[in-house]
């Protein structure tokens, strides 16, 4: 038939990229399965008693009330853990209203805790640190770049997840903000985000852009990059489904982004499989939240519940990142 051309399937895979299976290598801890909606669960302080976990709320932008408990489900009465810690309590300032990201270090034994005060113009960001014995250091606040950066929490559009920059015990923070034109700027096309460093010290912030000037786009590259970067630079995220509604989500397609640091290619909407299709992650709650640690992502829902599996070993994930753009062409 005239007008076809003959594309090089041979270069396709049929087979999209599984998704890392649940990681249990940090349990026993109390509710380790995620089985509350509403909330998300992440191991206690390395070295602190066996069985702890650290529980915070997710039905709200302001919502928090982290509460440590053991391995029988007991909560903690010590220091701020007492009653629940609030977010005045954890970023030591009342005038902090809302949480942003946290990073469980195992080498320093200690929670760190990234949060906002939506009330100054722009917001400040408040960073401290807390332990097992409920003791909270306030390492320092700085007011953000610009509005752009305004309102954040951990449902907060564009917004990832901290993580530390030379492992545990070692450098500063960082956390991605696709919202910018391109670092400490305003939100404008070409879109290309910023990678925000938070100074392990004093807490000050400083901004680079996240994507090389290779990218640009009418619209930001992601919601909530949470995943990466990988050792080939892929950053990525799975934070929807195309169709289906609570309990039929399993039967569904999951949706996300990919994008590749090094050479500026990215993807902003792109089918991540599904439960039955290759193990992505799911839930039935608005969207995803995931808090990460030196080798777990813990995931959970924002007014929802997170359906097993729900912990993945980082390493396994940034794997998958590279097989993915791959599969999609952006390495």
């Amino acid at each position: 038939m005239a007008g076809l051309i003959r594309r090089n399937a041979s270069n396709i895979s049929t087979a999209m990229p599984e998704f890392p299976t649940q990681d249990t290598s940090t349990w026993p801890y109390y509710s380790a399965d995620q089985p509350e909606g509403y909330y998300l669960v992440r191991k206690g302080f390395a070295g602190g008693t066996a069985g702890r976990s650290i529980r915070t709320l997710l039905n709200a932008t302001t919502s928090f009330s982290a509460t440590l408990y053991n391995i029988d489900g007991t909560a903690s009465t010590d220091g701020v853990w007492n009653g629940g810690m609030t977010i005045a309590e954890g970023a030591g300032s009342a005038n902090a209203d809302q949480f942003i990201s946290a990073y469980m270090d195992t080498t320093d034994e200690v929670w760190y805790m990234l949060f906002a005060d939506t009330s100054t113009s722009p917001d400040t960001w408040y960073f401290s640190k807390v332990n097992e014995a409920g003791t909270v250091t306030a390492i320092g606040n700085a007011q953000v770049g610009n509005a752009s950066f305004d309102s954040q929490s951990y449902y907060g559009s564009y917004m990832g997840t901290l993580r530390r920059l030379g492992g545990d015990g070692s450098g500063n923070f960082g956390i991605y903000f696709t919202g910018t034109a391109g670092g400490n700027a305003a939100a404008a096309a070409p879109y290309r985000g910023c990678d925000i460093t938070i100074n392990a010290t004093n807490g000050s912030l400083s901004y680079a852009n996240m994507m090389p000037s290779t990218y640009g786009s009418v619209y930001p590259l992601m919601d909530n990059p949470y995943f990466g970067p990988s050792d080939n630079n892929i950053v990525g995220t799975v934070y929807g489904h195309w169709g289906g509604s609570g309990d039929n989500r399993p039967n569904s397609s999951t949706f996300g982004a990919l994008a590749n640091l090094t050479n500026g290619k990215g993807l902003r909407n792109v089918n991540t499989g599904g439960p039955t299709i290759n193990n992505a992650p799911w839930g039935n709650g608005y969207r995803m939240i995931v808090e990460r640690a030196a080798t777990t992502y813990t995931c959970a829902q924002y007014y929802g519940t997170q359906y097993a599996p729900s912990i993945f070993n980082v390493d396994e994930v940034h794997a998958w990142l590279d097989e993915m753009a791959v599969y999609y062409g952006i390495l």
